[in-house]
């Protein structure tokens, strides 16, 4: 594997690893935001956040 194809790969796995953190953030946000129309005075912990985000994002997408 030449210097060129090894820094195209690392990019690349650098790019998606980002992009994968920006939508579980994205998730997470907005799962922020049911949790604090539906559950005011309660606060979840992110990874019940990220499930509600995902699942209103895949709700919003089936409409």
């Amino acid at each position: 594997m030449s210097i060129l194809n090894r820094a195209l790969a690392i990019t690349s796995y650098l790019f998606a690893f980002g992009w994968g953190i920006f939508i579980l953030l994205s998730f997470i946000g907005w799962g922020g935001l049911i949790n604090r129309i539906l559950f005011p005075k309660d606060r979840v912990d992110w990874g019940q956040r990220s499930a509600w985000g995902w699942l209103l994002l895949f709700v919003l997408a089936e409409f």
